[in-house]
């Protein structure tokens, strides 16, 4: 799922509370690209999409899922990610 960013102060959420509510029993994975930067998720760095996503997931308290790698899931000129 792309969470689409609004202006520079935050991020589309709506579409995950709609899913989340949509199928509340069955169970369902999430995953998302937010471009987000959060220290809580290991970036050196958060910015103000991470603040809103990290507030979004503290008040909805999801079971993380993060598999330890060293492939770079993002890079530019400008800095990359990794999953380690």
């Amino acid at each position: 799922m792309y969470l689409a960013i609004i202006g520079e102060t935050g991020i589309k959420t709506a579409n995950v509370d709609e899913i989340l509510k949509f199928s509340r029993r069955l169970g369902t994975h999430i995953a998302i690209d937010s471009s987000s930067r959060s220290t809580v998720w290991q970036d050196n760095q958060t910015n103000s999409i991470g603040k809103t996503l990290e507030k979004y997931l503290i008040n909805r308290n999801p079971h993380i899922m993060k598999e330890e790698s060293e492939i770079t899931t993002f890079q530019s000129r400008r800095g990359r990610t990794t999953w380690t």
